[in-house]
């Protein structure tokens, strides 16, 4: 098997899971209103908070789906060597990478110890670890033709 088409099969897998992540974040967001936004008891408080906080959940989620998606279906431009699916997939695999460590530097050590929050942190981490490992492969392989 070639590297570029491992690198394509390896971006559809990280694809799927940037969508599993995306529908967790989804379902995180119901969790959230129920579980800790309804727990504020001031209401102009909770009036103030809540609109906005699942506003940016939602966004996120909605975000992740094309991203998730692009990486699954740019895998026969990645196979045949295409600039826009590597230059796409660059966009995507850094801005993954970024997230948990902004995450990590914007959260306190016990908001962190939710596992559905760990899993889908370190899901991300994965996924940007392996996908920033895998475009410098096929990057390595082409340039050494």
């Amino acid at each position: 098997m070639s590297r570029l088409r491992i690198v394509a099969v390896t971006f559809r897998c990280l694809g799927a899971v940037v969508l599993l992540v995306a529908v967790l974040h989804l379902y995180a967001t119901i969790l959230i209103r129920e579980h800790v936004l309804a727990r504020i008891e001031n209401p102009a408080l909770r009036a103030f908070v809540s609109p906005g906080y699942l506003l940016d959940h939602v966004v996120v989620g909605i975000f992740m789906l094309p991203m998730g998606f692009l990486m699954l279906w740019s895998y026969g431009g990645l196979r045949d060597g295409q600039r826009w699916a590597y230059v796409m997939n660059w966009s995507f695999a850094l801005s993954i990478l970024a997230t948990p460590f902004a995450i990590a530097a914007l959260m306190t050590d016990s908001e962190f110890r939710s596992p559905a929050f760990a899993l889908a942190a370190g899901l991300m981490a994965l996924v940007g670890i392996a996908s920033c490992a895998m475009l410098l492969w096929a990057r390595a392989g082409k340039a050494a033709r």
